[in-house]
């Protein structure tokens, strides 16, 4: 309940602010990514994520802020007890992101992030080693998590309003200390604010 308030008055904020801004934007987003941490590296386990992110954002000359929510999934072939199972993995996150653009392609981001992941483990395998399963790779059935992002893209201009993008970025969890690196593909489509005229792309 209190990220959501935070997440709340973030997001009026950024309404609150929109009059300072000339360009706003949509932007949607599919990626794919690979989660790990120490328990997952030391199985060897390739855990990976698919990912579609939907976003709302302010424009101003070489900055840029967000808010974005999240959705994905993901799964990865395991052994336990000398079984083979399928570690299984849901996602929810939302956000916000800022952009800093060194020229008209160029740009890096750094953002923060709430998540809601549940994980489970879907093979041959009883509840107490499904339990003894996800333990071992530093999870649980189910966990909150926050943390910083970092990335850096491309931004192709199609036209003024429509821009795709390929962005690189790294999730860092605080669950067991875990990272995400997601490679996505997605575009902004600009529109320009009913306030103001500074800062137009």
């Amino acid at each position: 309940m209190k990220n959501i308030k935070t997440f709340t008055t973030f997001l009026i904020f950024l309404i609150k602010i929109n009059e300072a801004f000339a360009m706003n934007y949509l932007g949607l987003e599919v990626g794919q990514g690979k989660m790990s941490n120490e328990e997952i590296a030391d199985h060897n386990v390739n855990l990976k994520n698919t990912a579609l992110r939907a976003s709302y954002g302010f424009h101003f000359r070489y900055f840029e802020l967000e808010a974005f929510y999240s959705q994905g999934e993901g799964s990865g072939e395991i052994i336990h007890d000398g079984k083979e199972a399928d570690l299984l993995k849901k996602e929810a996150s939302y956000g916000l992101k800022t952009f800093f653009y060194l020229n008209k392609m160029f740009f890096l981001s750094m953002g923060y992030s709430y998540y809601d992941m549940d994980f489970e483990v879907d093979g041959d395998l009883s509840a107490v080693q499904q339990e003894g399963a996800l333990s071992a790779y530093g999870l649980k059935d189910s966990a909150s998590a926050e943390g910083v992002t970092f990335g850096t893209g491309l931004i192709f201009h199609a036209g003024r309003h429509f821009k795709p993008y390929l962005y690189l970025e790294q999730k860092n969890y605080n669950l067991s200390n875990s990272t995400e690196t997601i490679f996505s593909v997605g575009f902004k489509m600009y529109v320009s604010s009913p306030f103001g005229s500074i800062g137009r792309i």
